[in-house]
């Protein structure tokens, strides 16, 4: 067996343990509120299934680091308090309380999961949303329905969208969900007059998938410095 093909292999052998180790893809959401920074109003976390309950594929969507630029939260406890309509705050399968960790559980016999908490607008917000579970772990299922999370601002009655353009109806922010096939969809929706939108999501990379090629990437390196060690004695 030639050096080159070993060490092709000794790589491509890395790769897929990296990609097996993948139970988690992690994405970093950015929402620009400066435009209505000031403003109370409440943020809005759902994830489901949007097939048959019986078709659910169990996941999990984790918020943490959540971080703001002037902004606060003007409930203390989501759990116990209500909307301005009588409703309780939060709606099926969820534990943890912003700014700590978050997470809302996709799972049968639960069609959606929703965490609706009031908020003072500051200049910005963002969060890291990780997505994990059966679901991502083993994504191709052809024909199955797949989980989605979708992130919403409303004002301080919940009669309005914030950050969206009103005129078509839209009241979701933006929204990630997960295909079929194993791929993810990425939407963000258009702001006020159809401004660009106030968010932005971006794919961050796995912590043991980092790992597993920086070691794999040390191998190599040794056995590239091994041999030129050989070859100059």
């Amino acid at each position: 067996m030639s050096f080159a093909f070993r060490i092709a292999a000794l790589a491509g052998a890395l790769a897929l343990c990296a990609s097996a180790a993948q139970a988690s893809v992690s994405y970093l959401v950015n929402v620009d509120t400066s435009s209505i920074a000031g403003a109370d109003g409440f943020l809005e976390f759902q994830f489901s299934d949007p097939g048959p309950i019986d078709t659910v594929e169990v996941a999990l969507a984790s918020i943490t680091g959540f971080q703001s630029v002037g902004g606060s939260f003007n409930q203390t406890d989501p759990y116990s308090e209500t909307d301005p309509y009588g409703t309780p705050n939060v709606f099926g399968h969820v534990d943890g309380t912003l700014p700590g960790t978050l997470r809302l559980h996709d799972i049968p016999d639960v069609a959606l999961s929703d965490y609706l908490q009031g908020f003072h607008f500051g200049s910005s917000f963002s969060f890291v949303l990780t997505l994990s579970g059966p679901a991502i772990d083993a994504p191709v299922c052809a024909g199955c329905y797949r989980t989605q999370f979708s992130l919403n601002l409303w004002n301080a009655d919940i009669t309005a969208p914030l950050l969206v353009d009103p005129t078509d109806g839209q009241f979701i922010l933006g929204q990630v969900a997960m295909n079929p096939d194993g791929g993810f969809d990425l939407t963000t929706n258009a702001g006020p007059d159809g401004a660009l939108s106030a968010l932005s999501i971006t794919a961050v990379p796995e912590p043991m998938s980092w790992a597993l090629m920086i070691v794999g990437f040390g191998g190599v390196g040794c056995v590239l410095r091994r041999r030129s060690v050989f070859a100059a004695s």
